[in-house]
């Protein structure tokens, strides 16, 4: 393969998810205001509450998905087409019985649920329930969806993937605004959305059979679903944890602190995270390269791919979290107002470079997937947990919410130094290797910091003084990144990746 290809395909699919994510939210931000104004606000909370009940069961895939993504990649640069539709296939009835399992489960859970955990009015439960039960068999074939996006994306055509993905975004949404201000009622938006998930499916179906075609004849085999069952097992553990990982400290805050006070915490942690969907992107691309070069045995081409990632994610997202750091309060004064940027500044700062550690580990997590190891991460967050929930109920009980985004940073510092020395310590990565990618982010991080602290001074003064310091901040940034981060032969690749990219 050619030299620096697969960063470039990282890049270009890297592109293509972001893209689609911007187009999805455009998308949802627009039909939104038609949808609930539509079926007014109290109906709507029925429709919003049934969507969050459904997102809980997202772990009946068992990360079936990441599985398949790996097992192709690796399937088809051996040229094992047998092997490929075995892993797709075997993935297709593991979930096939997972979803009739949790379909049965959640039409038990509905009365409990709606009469006496939620208390939905007498009026609203049987419409309630009927739209819970059919968005849930649309929720679980969304599920079955993702096991056939997962072939392309493992082939690392996420142009495919993503063109297909958001025209039916569209036009669900759109048919839901529709319906919506037609009166048509929440039974037959579920339906809508049903009969888009059964489209979708055949839709990716398809594309799978197009871009393999020997899976056109069912399979299974019990040794392939016993090595899907395990890597997605621990993936699973991984999933199951994040949710005390993320929002222990919110509920936290809500217990001691005030449901008053959880707002001046929670508009800086969706601001900080709202950049996730750039290392999103980035990982959702890195898998399938990562696991290629695993299959063809080719540990330095996986080592180099691995810390190229290291220094462009770290150094890319340097310059949005310092934003956050420098200008927090400035930036909150102006969205939010100057009682919340009181209350607010601190917790964003504190988050946003917990957020910055955090990036770092998200290709040597990749990494551990393609290697077939999702049991260090999913045993390293495990631990983490035991440790973060007495640490942040000290830090709300002490510090109130700088306190508890200070235990949610350094969560975030001890998975990192956990990945990371766990990357060494197994041989996936070289220790002087990672040194070299992670110092030289951290030194364009302080000028970052240095300069951001300069154009501070200059927010009193006149606005012209503001943009000229922001302009130089940038300027100087972006010349520091290529010249300190990259090096010759990466800068290479990216010139001839924009080339090819803007040519196209």
């Amino acid at each position: 393969m050619e030299s620096g290809a697969p960063l470039r395909q990282v890049l270009r699919n890297t592109l293509w998810n972001i893209g689609g994510q911007v187009f999805s939210f455009l998308v949802q931000f627009v039909t939104l205001p038609w949808i609930v104004h539509g079926v007014g606000v109290a109906a709507f909370g029925v429709w919003g509450l049934i969507g969050v009940l459904l997102s809980y069961f997202a772990f009946l895939d068992l990360s079936l998905r990441l599985a398949v993504v790996r097992f192709v990649s690796q399937g088809m640069t051996r040229e094992d087409a047998a092997g490929v539709r075995q892993a797709v296939w075997s993935a297709v009835w593991i979930l096939g019985l997972q979803s009739l399992a949790g379909l049965v489960v959640l039409i038990l859970l509905t009365r409990p649920l709606f009469q006496h955990v939620f208390a939905i009015p007498a009026g609203w439960y049987r419409v309630a329930a009927w739209v819970f039960w059919v968005r849930a068999a649309g929720f679980l074939l969304e599920l079955m969806t993702g096991l056939f996006r997962a072939v392309p994306v493992a082939l690392q055509r996420m142009d495919r993937v993503i063109r297909r993905t958001a025209l039916l975004t569209f036009i669900q949404s759109v048919g839901l605004a529709g319906m919506a201000q037609l009166g048509w009622g929440l039974l037959r938006m579920a339906t809508w959305v049903l009969l888009m998930q059964v489209v979708s499916l055949g839709v990716f179906y398809r594309l799978a059979l197009r871009m393999v075609p020997d899976l056109r004849l069912p399979a299974w085999d019990k040794a392939t679903a016993r090595s899907l069952l395990r890597f997605g097992g621990w993936s699973t553990v991984s999933y199951l944890v994040e949710p005390v990982l993320l929002h222990t400290e919110k509920l936290l805050i809500g217990r001691w602190a005030g449901v008053a006070q959880l707002t001046y915490y929670v508009v800086p942690y969706q601001l900080v995270t709202r950049l996730w969907s750039v290392t999103t992107g980035f990982s959702t691309a890195l898998l399938p390269a990562l696991s290629e070069t695993d299959a063809r045995r080719d540990q330095v081409a996986q080592q180099d791919l691995t810390l190229q990632s290291i220094r462009i994610i770290s150094g890319v997202m340097a310059w949005p979290v310092l934003l956050m750091v420098v200008f927090a309060r400035p930036l909150l004064t102006f969205w939010m107002g100057r009682e919340f940027a009181e209350r607010g500044t601190i917790p964003l700062q504190v988050l946003a470079v917990g957020l910055w550690i955090n990036v770092i580990n998200w290709p040597v997590f990749a990494l551990f997937q393609a290697k077939g190891r999702p049991d260090r991460p999913a045993l390293y967050h495990l631990g983490e947990a035991c440790v973060y929930v007495p640490l942040a109920y000290v830090g709300v009980r002490v510090l109130g919410l700088p306190g508890a985004a200070l235990a949610w940073t350094l969560r975030m510092a001890l998975d990192s130094y956990l990945l990371l020395r766990g990357s060494v310590r197994a041989g996936f990565l070289p220790a002087r290797g990672l040194g070299s990618a992670l110092a030289n982010p951290l030194a364009v991080t302080a000028l970052l910091a240095g300069l951001s602290l300069g154009a501070l001074q200059t927010w009193t003064a006149r606005p012209a003084f503001v943009l000229t310091a922001t302009a130089g901040w940038l300027v100087l940034g972006a010349y520091t990144f290529w010249n300190r981060v990259l090096p010759p032969q990466e800068r290479r690749q990216f010139l001839r990746f924009w080339t090819r990219w803007f040519e196209a």
